[in-house]
């Protein structure tokens, strides 16, 4: 069997998500899969030391664990498991990978109680988001999901019941507790300081936004003014400039000049750099006690240094450069508090600064490391590759170089790895007069160890093919010298057969192989009959299913592997024996080659190689 291909599980599962997610799922959108749930799941495994098998489960759970949202918002996690044994398989996941999966999807469902170090992960990947800075914001997102669900709370009861779940939850692994816990002591923090203001009788039951009882409790809190007594504070309650900010209405734009801050009353209020800008980036998210543009007052120029837009609906309160002077002259040991703020923040600036210098230089540090070791990988790489061709002009020697003229029949025959070299082959070997054999064969791998087996069974059947040999005696010739020799675990499904000229008749036996298809003088196409027939190289006593057509005048035989019938036409839609059918129905007055070379093409959908994921072979024989 193929390699798990999770490229092509992610891009179907992305375009499901994107293409058929409720538009009022704000939080479980498919950016909570790709750009939170799934980066997490990667970076604990990174630093886990995972195996290489074990990441690719849990980055499969990680990518399909909210999929189930698709149908249904209740009970998702089913849905999730469900979806994934059902379209897993069709993109090499084995039946034992596909259960595990299953359970790490079952182990993010709440209450979490993962059962084993993956799930743990998983289930940490799926709440990273509980000690990141943009906590507050996702949350917010999550708390418009569910109003728009019909299950919203009042504000205050919705904030209690997010800080009790942020109180209560434990990262399950060393990675992410080293990670996170530090952050999520911070959003409980911030939670308490939003249900602060919430909380008080004023801004709950007063008609309206919050008066000057919570301003006075809010501007207690702000750091800036913790050496004011309490007057002073009840004055500026009273005297600064009330503002209502609209969820995503702009306050302050980066590079604009200033001639005030303002202090969070209640709400969220995003702090962004680069404005609309492609470098656009989250900074982080201020909340009630907050203040936001009082480094506007003091820069020379009154430059604002990054962009505020509000983060849901929010009250603040507006202090101009002229309220500042007049409070600093009122209360002159304002200047004491305001120093120490500042050095504060930039003494934070400064290690932030030399954290971001130090990782640039780790980064930069990695980058030549990679470099060197891309410029080693690059020679073993070319090498590789000119040897990879002679292999695979190699192989093309092996096939038939020009197709046989046999009086009242056309030939026809394509083959195509899906890399350099490949497991397919097909062979037209004479055997006497008005007597050929035809011969598709499909080894059970792609690459260069399915060339070297390949090689070693086209040249047992050679030297297996007999004039008065039936085609059954002929494969378990074959199959023989294949269990004597085979250490590789490989095995080849292969359709043998032999055409009377004269007759028309095709005897063949088929070992495991597609079955033909063939269309008649009338234009209909149909599947051969079939029996018991299993690969050759697994038991000495192998089943051979063996048949015959009959080709009148105007009959077209079509031999082909699974490569033709499994590429994608379609995200999730193979071409088929329906693709097939239908493309040998219109060729009724092609020759041979052209079928062949037209099957091709309607199986290649432009932009998309990965698509053809296996060795296509055709081979075509048309009575004329």
């Amino acid at each position: 069997m193929s390699a798990p291909d999770f490229e092509l599980a992610k891009r179907y599962v992305f375009e499901r998500l994107e293409r058929e997610l409720a538009p009022e799922l704000t939080y479980h959108s498919l950016a909570h899969t790709r750009d939170d749930v799934l980066p997490a799941a990667e970076r604990l495994a990174e630093l886990a030391g995972l195996a290489q098998d074990e990441a690719l489960l849990l980055r499969t759970a990680a990518l399909y664990h909210d999929l189930g949202f698709v149908e249904a918002q209740s009970g998702h996690e089913a849905a999730s498991a469900r979806l994934a044994a059902e379209t897993l398989p069709r993109f090499g996941y084995s039946p034992a990978q596909i259960g595990r999966i299953q359970a790490l999807i079952r182990a993010t469902e709440l209450p979490q109680n993962p059962g084993s170090p993956l799930a743990e992960m998983l289930a940490d990947a799926d709440l990273d988001v509980l000690g990141r800075d943009d906590f507050l914001r996702r949350n917010h997102d999550m708390q418009r999901e569910v109003e728009a669900l019909g299950a919203g709370l009042a504000p205050e009861a919705w904030y209690r019941a997010q800080l009790e779940f942020l109180k209560s939850h434990r990262y399950f692994t060393p990675a992410a507790q080293a990670l996170r816990q530090a952050g999520q002591a911070r959003n409980i923090e911030k939670m308490e300081a939003l249900l602060a203001g919430l909380s008080d009788a004023e801004a709950l039951h007063a008609p309206g936004p919050p008066g000057a009882a919570t301003f006075r409790r809010v501007l207690a809190r702000v750091p800036l003014f913790h050496t004011l007594p309490p007057a002073e504070i009840s004055l500026l309650a009273h005297s600064l400039r009330p503002v209502e900010l609209d969820d995503g209405e702009l306050l302050l734009r980066e590079d604009r000049r200033g001639d005030s801050f303002y202090v969070v009353i209640d709400g969220q209020v995003e702090i962004v750099k680069a404005l609309g800008s492609p470098d656009e980036r989250h900074v982080g998210l201020r909340g009630p006690g907050e203040v936001i543009g009082e480094m506007s007052l003091f820069l020379p120029d009154g430059q604002r240094t990054a962009s505020a837009r509000g983060a849901g609906h929010s009250h603040l309160l507006e202090m101009t450069r002229a309220d500042f002077d007049a409070l600093l002259e009122r209360q002159p040991r304002l200047a004491i508090a305001l120093v120490q703020v500042l050095s504060a923040r930039l003494s934070r600036s400064h290690d932030s600064a030399i954290q971001d210098l130090q990782a640039k230089n780790r980064r930069l540090s990695d980058a030549y490391q990679a470099l060197q070791a891309a410029q080693a990988e690059l020679i073993v790489k070319e090498r590789l590759e000119r040897e990879l061709q002679v292999a695979a002009e190699i192989q093309r020697s092996i096939l038939p170089g020009r197709l046989p003229a046999l009086p009242g029949y056309d030939f026809g025959a394509l083959m195509e790895p899906a890399k350099q070299v490949g497991g397919d082959f097909y062979d037209l070997i004479p055997l006497g007069p008005g007597q050929l054999a035809v011969v598709v064969g499909d080894i059970t791998d792609k690459g260069v160890p399915a060339a070297i087996f390949m090689a070693q069974t086209h040249a047992l059947i050679q030297a297996a093919a007999e004039p008065g040999k039936s085609p059954k005696d002929t494969l378990l010739s074959v199959n023989q010298h294949l269990l004597n020799m085979n250490r590789s675990g490989l095995f080849a499904t292969i359709l043998y057969g032999v055409l009377d000229a004269a007759s028309g008749r095709f005897a063949y036996a088929r070992a495991g192989h597609e079955l033909p298809l063939w269309r008649g003088p009338d234009g209909q196409v149909a599947l051969a009959e079939m029996d018991t027939g299993v690969p050759l190289g697994l038991w000495p006593e192998a089943p051979i299913d063996e048949q015959a057509l009959d080709l009148r005048p105007g009959t077209t035989l079509l031999l082909y592997t699974d490569g033709a019938t499994d590429a994608l036409v379609e995200p999730g839609q193979p071409f088929g024996v329906a693709g097939l059918t239908q493309t040998l129905r219109q060729s009724a007055d092609q020759t041979a080659q052209t079928l062949c070379e037209r099957l091709y093409a309607a199986l290649l959908v432009p932009g998309k190689p990965e698509w053809k994921r296996d060795d296509v072979t055709l081979v075509a024989v048309r009575r004329t």
